[in-house]
């Protein structure tokens, strides 16, 4: 059996994750609805505020970007503003709080994805 979360912020989402379930709602469910659902609708009471949202970003920007990265390359787009429609395009370096939190919310989402995979490929 290979570890759920592979990286560190997996490892911090499963962690959340972890600390959301209880009996009929365990982990799976909740990464499920995040990833169909969004963090932008509240579901993660840890990724509701900036006070949130921003260190996490700071915390794991470096894979965020990765994964933006890998996104817009998987997908033949050419900027973060194809890939998230509320992107501001004058803050491309995303120094701004309102890129950040999207940023954020997309490695969340992002993390539950691969948190999924991982435990259906156990579940095999």
């Amino acid at each position: 059996m290979t570890a759920i979360a592979q990286t560190e912020m997996e490892r911090e989402v499963f962690g959340i994750l972890e600390s959301m379930a209880e009996p009929g709602y365990p982990v799976d469910a909740i990464a499920r609805d995040v990833t169909e659902h969004g963090c932008t609708n509240g579901i993660v009471g840890k990724m509701i505020y900036l006070k949130d949202t921003i260190p996490f970003y700071e915390r794991h920007k470096q894979e965020i970007w990765q994964r933006v990265v890998d996104c817009l390359d998987e997908g033949g787009l050419g900027g973060p503003a194809e890939l998230f429609p509320s992107w501001d395009n004058n803050d491309l370096a995303a120094l701004q709080t309102s890129n950040q939190n999207l940023l954020a919310w997309f490695g969340f989402e992002a993390a539950c994805e691969s948190i999924l995979a991982q435990m259906e490929r156990d579940e095999q």
